[in-house]
């Protein structure tokens, strides 16, 4: 869709574990890191760290804690595949009528995408 935004939750499925201390352990867990991350990120400011626009004002432990975040259209892994998609298209035998688009287009647009990380990364390092 077009969503511009996402809600993240712990998923219910988690509840649903047999083992009881297997269940309680991953459920701990989860919640808590969706506590720690909406905890960190609400206080990150950075054009390519995903922004929390806001939280549950709750005890995340009380159940139905969540995190508003800005919607993300596709993921580094879809990125990728696409990518190799596009270079298959671009090599391969249909590339000879693919004018539009060249290997060094698509060599930019991952160069960028690689040096956007290394920025984010860099940034919550030196936090």
């Amino acid at each position: 869709g077009s969503a511009r935004f996402a809600i993240k939750v712990v998923k219910d499925d988690l509840l649903y574990i047999r083992d009881p201390v297997e269940r309680s352990t991953t459920v701990l867990n989860a919640i808590t890191d969706l506590a720690i991350e909406a905890r960190y990120l609400s206080v990150v400011s950075h054009p390519n760290i995903i922004r929390v626009r806001g939280f549950g004002r709750c005890d995340p432990f009380s159940g139905g804690y969540f995190i508003v975040m800005d919607r993300l259209v596709n993921t580094l892994t879809e990125e990728i595949g696409e990518w190799n998609r596009r270079v298959k298209r671009l090599t391969g035998l249909s590339g000879l009528c693919c004018k539009n688009e060249s290997l060094d287009t698509l060599w930019e647009e991952q160069l960028m995408a690689a040096y956007g990380l290394a920025s984010a990364l860099n940034h919550m390092h030196s936090q």
